[in-house]
């Protein structure tokens, strides 16, 4: 199915690296070629083989390969050490590599052929793994038919009608559904894929780009001109309501997106030329195939597309995904687009009142000042939770927290941080991890010993006024 994918376009480009740009048909005939290659070399259909996340031409022509010889693809975190990796390869039964050596596993790579197997495949035929960090129970490993992906991307690229003469640029990493999805949408939708030299700014030819909130304000802050692109798909993290009118008023071509790895990537968008600016950017509506309803403000979705089997962290199978997926998310319809309000796991209880971060989250980054924020709970013997915010200034901009405090409208006064932490080096990727923060907060807290009281906050602030 790859190879004809690539073949239904075959003289227009796939792969743009800044070399030679071979034509789609040519790429197919060399997929082909290698897929006959590592059949010889004793690969099987449904060997779970282990990918290291390459954004180059001959790792991606390596993964297709892959898929046409049957194999079932572990896409391996890029972050994790080496001693993770090996322990990962053991829990999967990873049978060999590509990409990247571990002990006791050949790198097919480097054709290095596989010993005689007399064991069933661990994996089946034409599937890929991704490990979801699995807020709602633990990391884990979600699997996807490959042609399920492909069927999303189809239908993406409908609704953004990309075709043919589009280049759709890789941006994010690609041990994620975001980072992986582009590859479906240049097989599905005929357009081709950039590699660029740097991959979080827009190239020359790119037409589209997927982007996260924090590439987005590095090249808002940067004066990047976003004058050659057709589209920006947002995703990954909430947008901040200041970030996006902003980008809106330079000339960025913004579509918000809504999915995950369960979903196989997005499978809501919605152009936000035509929001209104009232309150936070919507997430769209659901295109076919995917349908999507609120059950309790949780946010369910039925597709053909869904994940079909998820494993847990040691590679176990959980049990079978159904036709329904609910998502640890809420939401609510306005005007007959989804808007998304946060986490059901991230939800703080400080004096037995429910305090959403996400909300606080977006009152934080309407400050000018502010380049990111993350609010996350610290335990606290009185309140049992209490909002703590790391935060990052703009340069020669930063403010205390009785300043914030003052400066913060729309929330409850009982919703403010009572704490502004330095945002730490570790979190300086384009996602950060709420639970690491939290670890990280309490580690404080701890250290420090009780902060004051909202009530000895709030009596001072009203002093200074």
């Amino acid at each position: 199915m790859l190879t004809d994918c690539l073949c239904a376009w075959p003289l227009r480009p796939w792969i743009m690296d800044g070399g030679q740009t071979p034509s789609r048909r040519s790429t197919a005939q060399l997929v082909r070629a290698l897929a006959a290659r590592l059949a010889r070399a004793g690969l099987r259909p449904g060997d779970r083989v282990g990918w290291w996340p390459r954004a180059d031409r001959e790792a991606l022509v390596h993964l297709l390969a892959l898929w046409q010889a049957g194999a079932e693809v572990a896409v391996l975190p890029l972050r994790a050490p080496l001693g993770e990796l090996a322990q990962e390869a053991c829990r999967l039964g990873l049978r060999a590599t590509a990409g990247t050596q571990l002990p006791s596993l050949p790198d097919l790579e480097k054709d290095m052929p596989l010993a005689t197997d007399s064991r069933p495949p661990r994996g089946l035929p034409g599937r890929v793994l991704l490990r979801s960090s699995g807020s709602m129970g633990g990391p884990r490993w979600i699997q996807h038919g490959v042609e399920n992906l492909v069927l999303h991307a189809r239908a993406l690229c409908l609704r953004l009608q990309v075709g043919p003469r589009d280049v759709w640029q890789l941006s994010l990493p690609m041990d994620h559904v975001g980072g992986l999805a582009p590859l479906f949408r240049a097989l599905a939708g005929g357009c081709a894929l950039l590699v660029p030299r740097q991959a979080d700014k827009p190239a020359a030819q790119a037409s589209w780009i997927s982007l996260v909130p924090t590439q987005l304000a590095r090249l808002v802050e940067g004066g990047e001109d976003p004058a050659r692109l057709r589209g920006v798909l947002m995703g990954g993290a909430a947008l901040p309501s200041r970030l996006a009118r902003q980008a809106l008023d330079l000339g960025w071509p913004l579509w918000m997106g809504y999915g995950s790895t369960e979903t196989g990537s997005a499978i809501c968008v919605v152009d936000l030329a035509q929001w209104k600016r009232e309150g936070p950017p919507p997430a769209g509506c659901p295109h076919a195939p995917h349908r999507l309803w609120m059950e309790e403000g949780r946010i369910c979705v039925a597709s053909p597309c869904l994940s079909q089997i998820v494993l847990d962290e040691r590679g176990r199978p959980r049990s079978p995904a159904e036709s329904v997926w609910r998502s640890g998310d809420v939401g609510y319809w306005r005007k007959g687009r989804l808007q998304v309000q946060g986490r059901l796991d991230r939800v703080l209880v400080s004096g037995g009142e429910k305090i959403p971060p996400e909300r606080v989250e977006e009152a934080l980054l309407s400050l000018p000042a502010l380049r990111l924020a993350m609010v996350v709970p610290v335990r606290d013997d009185h309140w049992g939770e209490r909002p703590v915010a790391f935060v990052q200034w703009k340069e020669g901009a930063e403010l205390e927290l009785q300043s914030v405090r003052q400066l913060l409208v729309g929330i409850p006064r009982h919703w403010h941080p009572v704490a502004l932490l330095p945002w730490p080096a570790e979190a300086e990727g384009l996602k950060a991890s709420a639970q690491r923060l939290r670890e990280l907060a309490e580690h404080w807290w701890r250290e420090r010993g009780e902060a004051p009281s909202l009530d000895h906050l709030e009596r001072k602030e009203e002093g200074r006024g």
